[in-house]
């Protein structure tokens, strides 16, 4: 899956090119390391004014390549900042050629074809999207339609960086 976190490579547009290739295989390694196993889900950004947040959420997994890599999120640990990652829990993962969420559209093509858990109103968290430039915010709601963003108290805030990590017992 790290072949897809990478801020401005659109890394599923084109389906000739190998990151397709590495985002699948990335997928089969991260359920193949977590879906039996106790682990916690560790989601650290940057905002762009320097402040950094980071989330922990017990009983996370990535389901087998038969349930579309569904991803489980289970409860935050105290004081977690990243609730809203939580609404991605039982999602399954869509690309550009394979649209598994419950949007009516396709929720890749209209955040910039990444790869993401993404549920019936596309995300609340999208590490995958597309990094705005500082001096786009919030111009044309560019944060929710293509960086990483969080919203809080009907307030969105756009990272310049986003982590995803975890680790297993």
């Amino acid at each position: 899956i790290t072949a897809c976190v990478l801020p401005h490579t659109g890394c599923l547009a084109d389906p000739e090119d190998e990151s397709a290739y590495l985002v699948e295989t990335g997928l089969k390694r991260l359920s193949s390391l977590t879906k039996d196993r106790s682990c916690k889900l560790i989601f650290e950004a940057m905002k762009f004014d320097g402040t950094a947040q980071r989330g922990i959420f017990k009983d996370f997994q990535v389901r087998g390549e038969d349930e579309n890599f569904k991803l489980r999120v289970g409860d935050a640990e105290p004081g977690n900042p990243m609730y809203m990652i939580k609404n991605h829990d039982n999602a399954q993962f869509s690309t550009f050629d394979r649209d598994n969420d419950k949007w009516s559209g396709a929720c890749t093509d209209h955040h910039g074809k990444t790869g993401w858990w993404y549920h019936d109103g596309c995300h609340n968290h999208n590490p995958n999207g597309i990094i705005a430039e500082k001096d786009l915010l919030p111009i044309n709601n560019s944060c929710y339609f293509h960086c990483s963003s969080w919203t809080k108290q009907n307030k969105r805030v756009c990272w310049r960086e986003t982590r995803l990590s975890f680790i297993c017992a």
